[in-house]
């Protein structure tokens, strides 16, 4: 199998098309409703004015960068309140208000004509996040480290350390045994719930929209876990 050597001989490379897409993290998923406003702590864009429609700020941003060439948007969104995103409810059901709300977003897209989405879910501990959505614990040993403060979230089966500077990894991370001594989380529902999501999201996505088959966004990827650390 030969090797292309882009960076010698730049011209014998054979390289695609270059795909322009909106990067919204994070998306304000409860309040894509068609009714509340903006304001400072929910919108993720702060050039609307604090009378304007949350949801027609964010299409009137979504326009200008299709105007500009964009084809597609990825975006962030919490699962248990982060930023203003809660997919689940206390009991690991789906949140139908939340899925209400993904619908008018994906109709939103279609309708502009920004087709490809990538949805990235915030599996980690993020933003305000609520309570009910993890058990906080204190003054753990874990991994012969001592004094850790640690959270389980109710959709990971691994506890994540607050650490100061660096934010919220996986506990034992670095440890080349990690993923064996790790105490698991009792508090887990098991990938169930999530997996529930990621099928409402795929449904919705593909659902068709027009009178073609084409008629519907693409999934073109599902980043299930936002800048890891390898």
């Amino acid at each position: 199998m030969a090797v292309q050597d882009c960076y010698s001989n730049p011209n014998d490379c054979h390289v695609g098309k270059a795909i322009r897409e909106i990067n919204l993290g994070p998306m304000p998923m409860d309040a894509y409703d068609g009714v509340q406003t903006n304001s400072s702590e929910i919108l993720p864009f702060a050039t609307c004015p604090s009378t304007s429609i949350i949801r027609d700020c964010i299409i009137s941003h979504l326009t200008t960068f299709k105007n500009q060439g964009a084809t597609g948007v990825r975006f962030q969104f919490g699962l248990g309140g982060g930023a203003y995103s809660t997919a689940f409810n206390a009991n690991g059901t789906l949140n139908a208000t939340w899925v209400a709300n993904l619908e008018r977003f994906f109709q939103d897209l279609y309708v502009l004509n920004l087709r490809n989405v990538i949805p990235t879910p915030a599996l980690g501990l993020w933003g305000l996040d609520q309570p009910e959505f993890f058990d906080r614990r204190e003054g753990q040993t874990t991994c012969g480290v001592e004094g850790k403060t640690i959270y389980y979230m109710r959709w990971l089966p691994y506890g994540l350390v607050d650490t100061p500077g660096v934010g919220y990894p996986p506990d034992c991370v670095g440890h080349n045994n990690g993923y064996d001594v790790a105490p698991p989380n009792t508090y887990f529902w098991g990938w169930g719930p999530f997996l529930a999501l990621v099928d409402k999201i795929l449904e919705r996505a593909a659902f068709k929209r027009g009178f073609y088959l084409e008629d519907h966004l693409m999934v073109t990827e599902f980043d299930i876990q936002n800048e890891v650390t390898l």
